[in-house]
């Protein structure tokens, strides 16, 4: 009898060392994170926002810019270097086009097209206050520096188009952020910044 107990109490031992080298070994491994992603309400459609309600006040209301965005689209890679924190950066793409209106007597008339290509790089880090094998909750922050090529048509050829490059410092708050799944998995974020307002999309860590 205390043979077979020695045996069932070596087995337990056995089972519970192996699962935990496995989780350890997860635990080590799964270091590099990869994700896509999409988010609205970006800080770079906010500051054109602000620009053209200047430009409105400025011309007493006589300017006017209508602009459409189809929000960031971005390729993240952050690496895992504590248990806490992960250290990495991003890559973000946005569009914009629109058009201007100029008043004349009293009617606002079309005066041309604007476009936009919007490219921001930043480093970023995250902090998490979860970091279980399915889920993790963190908070994170970002800065870097987004680069604009910009473009209007005028309606009338002989004003001649305008190409303009510009770039300027950027950032990115994440209030806070939530992931669900192991290696693949999906996320979704609320913040400011350069990635939206809101944000989500899939990652992949191995």
């Amino acid at each position: 009898m205390k043979k077979e107990n020695h045996q069932l109490l070596l087995l337990l031992i056995m089972m519970y060392s192996g699962s935990h080298f496995a989780w350890s070994q997860e635990r080590t491994f799964l270091k590099n994170d990869i994700s896509v992603g999409y988010g609205i309400g970006t800080s770079n459609e906010i500051l054109d926002l602000a620009e053209d309600t200047f430009s409105s006040l400025f011309t007493l209301g006589n300017y006017r810019v209508d602009r459409d965005y189809t929000g960031g689209f971005f390729l993240s890679y952050k690496r895992q270097v504590s248990k806490r924190i992960k250290v990495g950066g991003s890559f973000v793409y946005e569009y914009s086009s629109g058009t201007t209106f100029r008043k004349e007597d009293n009617t606002f008339k079309e005066t041309g097209e604007v476009s936009a290509n919007n490219y921001t790089i930043a480093a970023e880090g995250n902090y998490l206050y979860l970091n279980h094998t399915k889920f993790q909750l963190y908070s994170g922050i970002g800065a870097g520096v987004s680069f604009a090529k910009e473009k209007y048509s005028p309606n009338e050829p002989s004003s001649g188009s305008d190409d303009d490059s510009l770039s300027h410092f950027n950032f990115h708050l994440n209030a806070i952020g939530l992931r669900y799944g192991n290696k693949l998995g999906v996320f979704a974020e609320a913040g400011f910044g350069y990635k939206g307002i809101i944000n989500m999309g899939a990652s992949y860590r191995f």
